[in-house]
Formats: structure tokens, C-alpha cells, sequence
């Protein structure tokens, strides 16, 4: 497994701190420290009140300081168009956002401004950073550390701001020991449950599953394709499920999708294009469309490109797949902090989804918002039990699909293959067309405006023949395009209301060594925008990026199962 490390360069942490005294003076707040700011190169708000230090139920609230952020674009305008730049964004960014920050200081417990909770788990020896100040544990009991990627010391920081006094061993002992009951006990409350972490949803050693305790993630479909002689390409569909009683929103953290397989190949997502319904973390700015609601699921997709050099061994029977995904909380509309990432680790992937069952604790689908797997329906072994349903909305809404080849059912709507036409030309190079005829039926009692997103269907043949968009307009017909720059909403679903569009995938049918030969079965993935028209009729925002998928169906009629 890859890890990545993010180095920042930053300067003397005290250059915050003096003008945050001054602006909260000039301000006319009562001035009573800072709440350390998880971002090293971002400076730390103010305190603007603090309540119940030491106790049970402490808790600061937080704001920026003009003067602070002035000094911060001073000394940071040469990543900005201008100092004046800066500032104005950082206005905007931070005009109405309250910090907050909580402690048990009892039960060795805080909750920082990034909205993440940890528990006490000791101090820091004497030959690590941060010699003798508390370490701590995070939701998945793993501890944070104090390099400069993950700033430990940041709620050190904090929590010896909510709780001055010495940390004991007793408190260090009750943290470790039992920190929920500890924490209810101390406020007059029942104790919480021994479980305090949700069941894993994935069976020990089970191939492609990995549960990181707030949400589970599971293969569904694995596909291994050739773009031309020497390109070969894997195609993995990932359906992320929401353990917690929060909406979930992650992004995918820029090259770090990889899948090697047993001969040491190294498959690599290398272009933000090669992740579908997911949103890439690069920079500042960021997309939130993969927002799983709790007890819900949603699904992505992968490709990763590996070009053979014609001595290489190519390897062909399983692979082991690593990709990092980041969590992200809204602090303010529009306005978006990241969060904890996650190393996810997929293994023992085969072709054609062989080894990829359903967990046995339930389909990741069937979760309820409570956070606990649903209860088995059957006695039947896990590895029968059907596979699991897309995304379901808020609601609740029954899977339409129930099974049926050729279906899909994205939460707000379901895509359906009503037929498929297949034909062959003879030209100058000879090709192979399909034709997917498709039906959307909105599910919701609201209107929804779907949109294809341009280039992203990709038809894959069990021989291993990959299908690309014919040629526009023949690509996609009865539905609008969305592209970078431009969203055509023509495709408005009123409730309940169901229309077709038809995609065209084409390929050559020479260049590969199964050129020649056409399949039996096909897999077909497109990723579809749900979208918004915004109050002024002349603005159109994508609301989610839904990434379909559709496995292993005949060509030349209705899907198999039908």
C-alpha cells in the first residue's frame, strides 16, 4: 500500500497570535485565548466564550479576526492574485463561521472546530514530538499523529484550553477504558452501550471489503478491458455505505487509486476522468456531489490504465487494489473543511467480480440509519444472498429493480435497458455499433433534471473489448449533455414521469487479439448528473454525479433476466 505525506512549510506559530489578542481587544471581546487551528498555515480564531473549563461539559466558541487574516494575506499573497485578493476570499470564507469546540473533561473526551471526536490515550514520550502532552485516538481507535499532515497537537492544543488542569493516570485509564459510559455516567445519564463502534460490515479476510467503522466500501464489479495493443485497463465499481447518523461526504484524493496484480503489474488512475461519480481532493476547492445520506449507499467508479512494454509478464488472475478517500464536513454553506482520509484497501479482485460476495452482516445497501447492519433476511449463506441495491434517497424508497438484469436504481430515479441493437460496418475499418435504449423514471414527489455526462460511457465486452461513445450527436440522443463548461437541462423528469434515451458505444474491431471476435455478455457504466436550475433561470449546478453501472447482459434485445 501507498501512503502519501503532505509536507507544508509553515513559519512560527506565535506570528497568529499577538494580532488575534489586538483585533479582540479592538473588537471588544472578551479576549480568553485561541482555539488552535487544525490547519497549520491558516491562523487560529479567537476565543469569544468559554464555558464550563475543567468540568464535565466544557466548550469555547471561535471567531477570526479581521487583523489576523490581514497579516495572513500579507504574508501569504504570493499564492493569490494579490494580497487584496486574499483577503476578500477570506472574508467571504469565514464572515459568519463560529468555531466550536466541546470536552468531557471527566471521561478524557473532546469533540474540536473540525467536528471530529477523540479520546484520550495517554501522553507522548519523552523522544516523540509533543514529549509529555496528550495522545489521542480517533473514532477508529487509531492514534493521530503529530507530524505536520495530521497535527495531533492541534487538540492538545484545545483540549488543554477546555481542560487546564494535569491529565492523571486515572483519567488517562477511564479514557481507555470505557470513554462513552464515562462520559454519560458524569452527566447523570444511562451509560451507552458497550459497542460504540458500528459492527464491520465486511467478513474477516473478505475480498474486496474494507470497514473503516463510520462507513464500509466493497467491490462490486471488476472488469479488466484493452484500450489499444499495449494499454490495458482495470474498471472497478465501489459502493460506499453510510454507517453514521450524519451525512457522509467524501472525495477522492488525487493519483492515489492503484491496482497491482500477482505478475506486479501497476494499474494507475492518472487523470481526475479515471474516477467517476466522486469528486477529486487537489486543492482548495472542492465538489461535494458524493454525499451518502446515513444508512444509504452510493457507488463510484474506477479506472486504472497500465501500458505493457511487449517483455513484460502480464499477470491476469487477481489483483490487489489501494485507494485514499478523505472525509469532508461542511463548516458553512459552500464552505467545506477536509477531514480524516482513509487508506482503503481492496483485495483478491478478480475478473469479472468472482470473489467479491455480499458481507456477511447484510448488503451494503441495507443499512439503517442507526448505524447498525440490518438483520439477515434468511438463513441463507452470505455467499447467495443477492447483490446489493443501489442508493437508496432519505426516504427510504423501496429498490425498484429487485433484482432485474439490466436495472439500476440511483435513489431519486431508476435507469432501465429497455432493448439493444447491435450492427456491423464494413468501411475502411471495420466496426461494431451498440445501441442502448435506456428508460429514467423519476421516483421522487419532486421534479428531477437528469444529464449525460459526456464521454464517460464505456460498453466492455466479456472477451475483453472496450466500446467507446460513437461520434456526437450519435453518442447520445433524447437527453442533454453535461460537459466542463456547459449543462443542457432539457431532460426534466416531472414525479413519477419515466422517458428513454438512446447511447451509441462503437469500437474497431482490429488492433487487439480479441478484435475480431464479438462477445457474448456486456457490462455497460455511465455516469448521469442530477441538476439544478438555481433562482435566476440562467445558472445550472450539478446537484450529484451518479455513476451506473450495469453488468454482464446479452445484446439484441432486452437484457437477460427480462
Amino acid at each position: 500500500m501507498q501512503r502519501r505525506f503532505l509536507i507544508r512549510v509553515i513559519g512560527v506559530a506565535s506570528i497568529f497570535l499577538l494580532p488575534a489578542a489586538a483585533s479582540a481587544q479592538a473588537a471588544g471581546l472578551s479576549q480568553t485565548g485561541w482555539l488552535s487551528n487544525a490547519d497549520h498555515e491558516e491562523p487560529s480564531p479567537v476565543i469569544t466564550s468559554l464555558k464550563g473549563a475543567g468540568t464535565a461539559n466544557a466548550s469555547a466558541e471561535a471567531r477570526m479576526m479581521p487583523k489576523d487574516l490581514n497579516a495572513y494575506c500579507s504574508d501569504h499573497e504570493q499564492y493569490y492574485t494579490s494580497a487584496a485578493a486574499c483577503l476578500k476570499q477570506k472574508n467571504t470564507q469565514y464572515a459568519n463561521t463560529i468555531f466550536r469546540a466541546s470536552a468531557d473533561c471527566t471521561a478524557g473526551k473532546i469533540t474540536t472546530t473540525e467536528d471530529q471526536a477523540y479520546a484520550l490515550d495517554g501522553l507522548w514520550a519523552a523522544n516523540d514530538i509533543g514529549a509529555g502532552r496528550t495522545r489521542w485516538r480517533d473514532s477508529e481507535g487509531k492514534v493521530v499523529p503529530t507530524n505536520l499532515a495530521d497535527n495531533g497537537l492541534y487538540i492538545s492544543d484545545q483540549w488543554e484550553t477546555l481542560c487546564p488542569a494535569p491529565v492523571t493516570p486515572a483519567l488517562i485509564a477511564r479514557a481507555k477504558g470505557a470513554p462513552a459510559a464515562a462520559a454519560q455516567n458524569a452527566r447523570g445519564a444511562a451509560p451507552a452501550p458497550a459497542a460504540a463502534r458500528p459492527p464491520s460490515l465486511c467478513a474477516p479476510n473478505q475480498p474486496g471489503c474494507d470497514d473503516v467503522g463510520g462507513f464500509a466500501a466493497r467491490v462490486t464489479d471488476f472488469r479488466t478491458s484493452q484500450y489499444n495493443q499495449n494499454t490495458k485497463v482495470v474498471s472497478a465499481t465501489i459502493r460506499f455505505v453510510n454507517k453514521t447518523t450524519r451525512p457522509l461526504i467524501l472525495g477522492y484524493v488525487r493519483n492515489s487509486a492503484i491496482a497491482i496484480n500477482e505478475a506486479g503489474n501497476r494499474y494507475a488512475a492518472s487523470s481526475p476522468d479515471n474516477v467517476r461519480g466522486m469528486s477529486e481532493i487537489a486543492g482548495a476547492q472542492f465538489d461535494p456531489k458524493f454525499t451518502v445520506q446515513p444508512g444509504q449507499a452510493s457507488d463510484t467508479r474506477v479506472e486504472m490504465a497500465w501500458r505493457w512494454d511487449g517483455r513484460e509478464i502480464i499477470g491476469q488472475r487477481t489483483w490487489n487494489m489501494d485507494m485514499t478517500v478523505r472525509e469532508v464536513s461542511e463548516v458553512a454553506p459552500g464552505q467545506y473543511r477536509f477531514g480524516q482520509e482513509h487508506a482503503l484497501q481492496f483485495k483478491a479482485l478478480v475478473p469479472g467480480g468472482a470473489g467479491v460476495a455480499t458481507p456477511a452482516g447484510g448488503a451494503l445497501s441495507q443499512v439503517p440509519a442507526g448505524g447498525a447492519p440490518a438483520p439477515a433476511a434468511s438463513a441463507t449463506p452470505a455467499a447467495a444472498t443477492p447483490a446489493a441495491a443501489p442508493a437508496q434517497v432519505a426516504a427510504n424508497l423501496p429498490d425498484a429493480c429487485g433484482g432485474k438484469a439490466g436495472c439500476y436504481d440511483a435513489g431519486p430515479f431508476v435507469a432501465e435497458i429497455v432493448n439493444t441493437v447491435a450492427t456491423r460496418e464494413q468501411a475502411a475499418r471495420p466496426w461494431h455499433t451498440v445501441r442502448l435504449n435506456l428508460r429514467f423514471r423519476n421516483k421522487t414527489n419532486e421534479p428531477v433534471i437528469l444529464g449525460y455526462m459526456s464521454g464517460t460511457a464505456v460498453l466492455i465486452d466479456d472477451l475483453g473489448n472496450r466500446y467507446a461513445p460513437s461520434t456526437a450527436p450519435e453518442d447520445a440522443k433524447g437527453i442533454g449533455k453535461v460537459a466542463a463548461r456547459s449543462a443542457d437541462p432539457q431532460f426534466a423528469l416531472r414525479p413519477g414521469e419515466a422517458r428513454n434515451a438512446t447511447f451509441g458505444q462503437a469500437r474497431v474491431m482490429r488492433g487487439t487479439p480479441n478484435a475480431a471476435i464479438v462477445g457474448t455478455k456486456y457490462t455497460f457504466d455511465i455516469s448521469i448528473a442530477q441538476l439544478e436550475v438555481l433562482s435566476n433561470g440562467q445558472q445550472i449546478r450539478t446537484v450529484r454525479e451518479h455513476s451506473l453501472s450495469f453488468p454482464s447482459f446479452t445484446v439484441g434485445g432486452a437484457p437477460a433476466g427480462k
